[in-house]
């Protein structure tokens, strides 16, 4: 039995995959495969800004996107979702659109709000 990091809920080891960086067999992932499979993509695809870098980007999974962005030293706070589609296209082109608008005329966000 085995407790998942995200849920709390005490689970059979085989609601657990395998944690590949480890070997052994009570080496198993910390979230229930339940879990993980919620956190997986969605299918959206986000246009977020992150004020306090002037930064604005792309992401089909917003979480491991702003992670990455913290491990690289980026200040993700206060970061707003300026735009989400189903469309990568439709998301691609609001990227550029809120990059050039940002960018070049440094416009205040709450715009868009």
């Amino acid at each position: 039995m085995k407790i998942c990091n995200q849920c709390g809920i005490e689970k059979d080891l085989k609601c657990f995959a395998n944690n590949r960086n480890q070997t052994g067999k009570q080496y198993r992932r910390a979230k229930c495969n339940t879990c993980r499979n919620k956190n997986q993509k969605t299918g959206l695809y986000y246009v977020y800004y992150l004020p306090n870098e002037n930064y604005c980007g792309i992401t089909d999974y917003l979480t491991r996107r702003l992670s990455r962005h913290k491990r690289e030293g980026k200040n993700i706070d206060n970061y707003h979702v300026l735009y989400i589609s189903r469309d990568k296209k439709q998301a691609a082109y609001h990227e550029a659109l809120y990059q050039s608008t940002l960018c070049m005329e440094g416009l205040a966000l709450t715009m868009y709000n």
